[in-house]
């Protein structure tokens, strides 16, 4: 997770190791709506009642200006099917097919009738045909041209009836040229108008792109230099349309404007945490933190209605929230980037195991989540305790279970920040004598539940464990590049529970003679005798042994998941 400390390929990352499964779903997903998606009535009714600028990001919304991108792409894939042959017009075929289904995608994953199936969002979908919708977008402004000059005889190129297609066809590109510029850029920033300076750089290159061609075509002529017929020679219309948009582009670096990055007003919050928690390479791990807010007011929630996120809305929108009145997050990336450990977790490839375990046993019941975000909504110590979890952040006055206040904040017109250390927090530390079978996520689950206040000492698993009498002892455990460094000494055979997600990927890569065990749905369990010095490698990628990942979706359905 971000409960995962070390991405391991950087020193200052912030998650241990995440081992997901392709499927980020936070609990067994709902089928697939069959009678929706077969049925045209409810298509058509979702088509009515559904409007597709509610997610404006890279669908076809026209109030949206980066649609106009899009636009230009598909008639430039229109054009080509209509005037050309070969690949490029089997590409055109390809890319309008694409943006269709991924628009038909986008409404049933909104609606929420893709079930298991709706693993990526339509943006991914989108941005994966990017670069086609770049390549296409400049086709409706040279296709024109391309036409005229292949249609008009050599003989009749200077009459007046060869030069009215031309003049039309220039007149058509330049409208569009100019709708697609005014709707992407004529805001730039939030600006509503250009400066004298602007103007002036973009006429200064726009003549700079003039006499630097100008002179690349009479350097080839190999004749005498005569700047007016090189300039006369130069071929205008195709010269503006490379032209426009690195111009474009120049006028609006030349703006200057930059993002505000906020200034935390009170930042002795996160810089306890960085002095007591931060990771890095051959430093002992010390614990994670974690923020929950439990929002009594319900201000963090109230923002606009964004489908999909439900629950998870809280923290979503409490960022905006929180860095206007504080200047900072109080998550993710505001912490990530001290090189402070998360139990919290972005991404599309979080875990089943992750979701499930957070959602069953660190939330209400009936909450629901957006399956990129991982996410606590209560706070249970012992739970998070055994989940390596030191440090919460909050919002909460007080917990229920005893722990240290290490500081508050406050700001008007929010509610107080405050930071809590538990005591005997699970760094590695954990070395549990006593072992519960379970065979499913429920069943763990609930026998996590009966044992939630000894977890230091029981560990539920999904294989035989055998009971023992010896216990791990002078644990430590330590970030290394590429993964963790595990050492301990014992009387006896002995077990630790590392807070490390498990993974058939998650291999002894040292030789060190230790066996690596699912426990608790989530966590490693590692099984030694006497002296262990053990180091651990997420083993997964382009030129790896992936049989590990299939073993990972097969735990996946036998739990349940």
């Amino acid at each position: 997770m971000h409960y995962a400390c070390c991405s391991f390929s950087r020193p200052a990352s912030s998650t241990i190791i995440s081992a997901p499964w392709p499927r980020p779903a936070a609990h067994r997903p709902p089928a697939i709506a069959w009678d929706r998606l077969l049925s045209a009535g409810a298509w058509l009714q979702l088509f009515r009642d559904h409007s597709i600028c509610s997610d404006p990001r890279l669908l076809l919304c026209i109030s949206d200006r980066g649609a106009w991108l899009q636009i230009a792409a598909l008639c430039g894939a229109a054009l080509a099917i209509i005037t050309r042959r070969g690949d490029i017009r089997t590409a055109g075929w390809a890319l309008i097919a694409y943006i269709g289904l991924v628009h038909v995608y986008a409404y049933a994953y909104h609606a929420g009738w893709l079930g298991p199936a709706a693993v990526l969002s339509n943006h991914f979908l989108i941005l994966s045909c990017w670069s086609f919708i770049c390549m296409f977008a400049v086709v409706p402004f040279f296709e024109p041209f391309r036409l005229i000059n292949e249609n008009v005889s050599v003989g009749a190129r200077h009459s007046l009836r060869s030069q009215v297609p031309g003049f039309l066809a220039s007149m058509l590109v330049t409208a569009l040229l100019i709708v697609i510029v005014i709707r992407m850029l004529r805001h730039p920033y939030g600006l509503h108008h250009y400066g004298p300076g602007q103007l002036l750089i973009a006429v200064g290159a726009f003549g700079t792109v003039v006499v630097a061609i100008a002179l690349v075509q009479a350097h080839r002529d190999k004749g005498p230099m005569n700047p007016a017929a090189a300039i006369h020679g130069v071929p205008w219309r195709r010269t503006v349309i490379l032209a426009v948009f690195p111009i474009l582009a120049l006028v609006h670096l030349s703006l200057g404007v930059r993002d505000e990055v906020p200034t935390a007003r009170d930042a002795s919050l996160r810089n306890y945490l960085q002095e007591h928690a931060s990771i890095g390479i051959g430093k002992p791990f010390r614990g994670y933190a974690t923020t929950i807010w439990l929002d009594p007011s319900g201000e963090l929630s109230a923002g606009p209605n964004q489908a999909g996120l439900n629950d998870a809305g809280r923290y979503y929108y409490g960022r905006d929230y929180f860095r206007a009145r504080y200047g900072e997050t109080f998550t993710e990336t505001d912490l990530w980037r001290w090189d402070i450990p998360t139990f919290e977790e972005y991404g599309e490839w979080t875990s089943v195991q992750a979701h499930a375990f957070a959602l069953r046993l660190l939330a209400p019941a009936g909450t629901k989540t957006h399956s990129n975000y991982l996410r606590a909504f209560t706070i249970d110590a012992d739970i998070l305790r055994a989940l390596g979890v030191r440090y919460v952040l909050t919002d909460a006055e007080t917990l229920e279970t005893p722990a240290i206040l290490r500081g508050t904040i406050t700001a008007p017109r929010a509610p107080n920040v405050r930071l809590f250390e538990f005591s005997d927090a699970n760094l590695g530390t954990y070395s549990p004598t006593r072992f519960v079978k379970a065979a499913t996520a429920g069943e763990m689950v609930d026998r996590i539940r009966e044992n939630r206040s000894h977890l230091d000492q029981v560990a539920v698993v999904s294989d035989d464990v055998p009971p023992t009498v010896a216990k791990a002892r002078n644990v430590v455990m330590t970030v290394e590049r590429d993964g963790v460094r595990v050492q301990a000494a014992s009387d006896g055979p002995a077990h630790i529970l590392l807070p490390v997600q498990f993974s058939h990927c998650l291999v002894v890569v040292n030789g060190a003679r230790a066996r690596l065990t699912r426990a608790n749905l989530l966590q490693t369990l590692v099984s030694f005798d006497g002296t262990l010095d053990a180091r651990l490698e997420f083993h997964f990628g382009l030129f790896a042994d992936n049989k590990c990942r299939l073993r990972d979706g097969l735990d996946n359905k036998a739990l349940g998941l």
